[in-house]
This record gives C-alpha cells, structure tokens and sequence, in this order.
C-alpha cells in the first residue's frame, strides 16, 4: 500500500539509526509499533525521501522509505 498523509504505519523491524555509535537502535522503536502518516517528504534524491510519523509512543520520528522496515494500512473504521 502507498504511504498517504492519515494511513498508518506499523514497523516491521526495530529502527536502526547506523549514524549513532552510543545508540544504534533507536529507543522504544520496536517491531511492531504503529503510527500514523502526518507528512511525506518525497522529493529530491532517494535518499532524502522521509515519512513523518507520529508514533503511537508518543514520538514523532520520520521513517526513510528505503531503510525501515515497515508496513502501510488502512486506520481502522470507528463503529458508532
């Protein structure tokens, strides 16, 4: 499924962050946890391309499409 602005996201595997000798794995970034789509910065090189998250943790961290291992899903439909 294509990332959009209000889809959610659920990691595949925990986010690494290779830049970070001190913190390789990003802290409370597991396989598993979702979020929800609140930008996309697809321009520009591959390797400039983020997705905004806000993350159901509490954090806002962006995932890079081409190094995260994550899926896109529909939110689920409120029942009223």
């Amino acid at each position: 499924m294509t990332p959009e602005v209000g889809k959610r996201v659920r990691l595949l595997a925990p986010m690494v962050n290779e830049d970070s000798s001190w913190m390789p794995t990003e802290k409370g970034m597991a396989a598993g946890l979702e979020g929800t789509i609140v930008y996309l910065s697809l321009d520009g090189p591959r390797d400039w391309h983020q997705i905004g998250v806000q993350w159901d943790n509490g954090r806002t961290l962006n995932l890079l499409p081409y190094k995260d291992a994550f899926e896109v899903f529909e939110p689920e439909k409120e029942v009223t």
